[in-house]
């Protein structure tokens, strides 16, 4: 064989292995996904609901709250945007049914099937009233990917790492508590009367906010600068919130001029 049929075989084998590997990563679309309450201890009768579903949904369609088969549970639905999906709340107009089973669904009227289940959980007899803890927050940090490499699903987002972190509940050792995220003003002022620009769920005293990967729909609205105030919240099934604790973090210097 001749060089130039080397050269030429050996261009053409890789441009089928980079062809493959752009076609390495596969993302399905987000589903509807219900975040609180989960189904590991009953849920105070106080509960809210908190959901993430997609954007792009059929037109009409609503979150409903209720018994399985039922009739949907009167509630006060509130949204914000995460990205990809939106973190939709609903508020019970009166407190739920003591140790009842409820199921939250997806209804998209002229869609068939209309109605997509996509969680459940059970309450308990317990009323929460008293706002959870953050006893304690560590060392705060971000990076960025900046060779991410999208065959690899990789996402060069900035993500903000929240460490040493520790909540507690009075009311209940067994509360599932998330921590809120807000974007702080210039002035360092949160407004904790809309929803959070991002949830998550402390582990092992760990949270971490943003995404490492394209497929994970849920996005944090860092701004283009040095260094973002963040406040963040203590936030139990029954919405109580915590005081906010600001946090300032420093950005990775690719993120601005």
């Amino acid at each position: 064989m001749r060089p130039t049929q080397i050269a030429a075989a050996v261009a053409l084998a890789l441009a089928a292995l980079l062809d493959r590997g752009a076609r390495a990563c596969s993302c399905f679309g987000p589903r509807p996904a219900l975040v609180s309450p989960g189904p590991d201890h009953p849920a105070p009768v106080t509960s809210r609901v908190r959901a993430l579903v997609p954007i792009h949904r059929a037109a009409g369609a609503t979150v409903v709250l209720r018994p399985p088969g039922g009739a949907p549970v009167a509630v006060a639905t509130a949204s914000r945007s995460m990205g990809g999906v939106d973190l939709v709340e609903l508020t019970p107009s009166a407190p739920l049914a003591p140790d009842t089973r409820y199921e939250i669904a997806l209804h998209s009227p002229g869609q068939y099937p209309s109605t997509f289940v996509f969680g459940t959980f059970r309450t308990g007899a317990t009323r929460d009233v008293k706002a959870p803890r953050i006893d304690a927050i560590g060392v705060a940090g971000a990076h960025a990917n900046p060779g991410a490499m999208s065959s690899m699903c990789q996402s060069a987002d900035t993500v903000v790492t929240l460490d040493g972190i520790s909540v507690s509940d009075p009311d209940r050792d067994g509360a599932e508590i998330a921590l809120g995220v807000w974007i702080a003003d210039a002035a360092g002022r949160v407004d904790t009367k809309k929803l959070p620009v991002y949830w998550a769920v402390p582990k092992n005293g760990h949270v971490q906010l943003g995404r490492t990967s394209i497929c994970d729909p849920r996005e944090l609205p860092l701004p283009n600068a040095p260094a973002v105030t963040l406040g963040v919240a203590a936030i139990d099934e029954s919405g109580n919130t915590s005081p906010v604790k600001l946090v300032r973090v420093a950005l990775p210097p690719a993120r601005h001029p």
